[in-house]
């Protein structure tokens, strides 16, 4: 499964990664801390800032899984947690990436009631953007 076969317009920044990068792990923005920092190292921070936010290991909903990356680290921390997006070919990604260390499910927030209000925390680091402000 490519990572073209992504919704628009996740499809064109995963392909700009793979061109600029040679990879893509993360579908989520970067903090830089100078103009010339690749971007996989500048995503890296972003990720480690938002890691020091988590709460310890517990019940969480990862909103727009991304490839996966997030998911699968966050199980291996000992979270027991689940991810949702609408995207097919992001699940299939993820799973080709991550196997059985993820747990995801075809969904979007608006529609998911999977375990509703089940889960100690939810996490969209790569997903808020894309739902409306008051469905979030």
């Amino acid at each position: 499964m490519s990572t073209r076969e992504f919704s628009f317009p996740l499809n064109v920044f995963a392909h700009v990664l793979e061109r600029q990068e040679g990879r893509v792990d993360y579908l989520h923005f970067a903090a830089f801390e100078r103009p010339d920092e690749p971007v996989l190292q500048a995503q890296e921070r972003a990720t480690a800032m938002l890691w020091s936010a988590l709460p310890p290991p517990c019940r969480l909903l990862e909103v727009g899984i991304g490839l996966g990356t997030t998911l699968s680290r966050l199980a291996a921390a000992g979270y027991h947690a689940m991810g949702i997006t609408p995207d097919a070919a992001q699940i299939a990604q993820a799973r080709q990436r991550h196997g059985d260390a993820v747990r995801v499910e075809c969904a979007r927030l608006e529609d998911f009631g999977c375990e509703a209000g089940h889960w100690d925390a939810m996490l969209f680091q790569e997903s808020a953007q894309y739902i409306e402000p008051l469905d979030l």
